[in-house]
């Protein structure tokens, strides 16, 4: 759940008209960077001045950080994606009749269902086009992050990559272009972030079209299930 930290230095017997005596923390956020070609070794995260001993021992802290790139999915979803909510408790039926309820984990747990049931069409990324359909996560288009009709051969990839649900990846429903002026982006709101592990399985079927040509391919449901 969300924190409030109220900064003492700032509360004088009352609350301070301005707003910007506390932080409300959320307990993930997402921090979005574009590196517009460069490329990196370490990443160093500073802490607040000295002065200003918001949290309530002094010291910020960070239980962890994943950091990756972003793979963006060029191809729009069919009929949007389904998303069910585990509350996590076991319900038992007593010999008396009385029911029993466990919470078996400290919050809900979500599951995301996305699809491209109505196909996908891979001629424009087949083959020489002059408008290839390229897709940019920064507004200086630096490097591109996508190209329309990919998406069946970029979800093969993450599988391998990940190998199924053996490893975590943070899904982010949607991703707007990151402006030159903001430098960064920073997503922090419950619905627009998870950390997931994805399904062990990923079926792609051509539905009409030549192999490695002009093939139109359906993505059943791909399962992304929060940890």
């Amino acid at each position: 759940m969300p924190a409030l930290l109220v900064d003492p230095a700032e509360i004088k017997g009352t609350w301070t008209a301005s707003g910007s005596g506390g932080l409300i923390v959320p307990p993930s956020a997402v921090i979005l960077v574009p590196l517009v070609g460069v490329r990196y070794s370490g990443v160093r995260i500073r802490s607040l001045a000295a002065s200003r001993t918001i949290t309530p021992n002094g010291y910020h802290e960070i239980g962890r950080v994943l950091i990756g790139p972003v793979f963006l999915h060029p191809d729009s979803q069919s009929w949007g994606r389904s998303i069910t909510v585990d509350a996590l408790v076991d319900s038992q039926e007593l010999d008396d009749g009385s029911t029993q309820v466990e919470t078996i984990g400290s919050d809900v747990r979500r599951a995301f269902e996305v699809s491209w049931v109505d196909g996908v069409s891979t001629l424009g990324s087949s083959t020489d086009s002059a408008d290839p359909g390229v897709h940019y996560l920064d507004q200086a288009k630096t490097e591109a992050d996508g190209l329309t009709g990919t998406t069946p051969w970029q979800l093969q990839g993450l599988h391998r990559r990940l190998r199924g649900s053996s490893q975590q990846v943070v899904y982010l429903p949607r991703v707007e272009t990151i402006q030159t002026s903001e430098g960064h982006r920073v997503l922090n709101r419950r619905s627009e972030l998870a950390l997931c592990r994805l399904g062990d399985d990923l079926r792609l079927d051509t539905v009409q079209g030549d192999e490695n040509y002009s093939e139109v391919i359906r993505l059943s449901t791909t399962l992304r299930e929060e940890v």
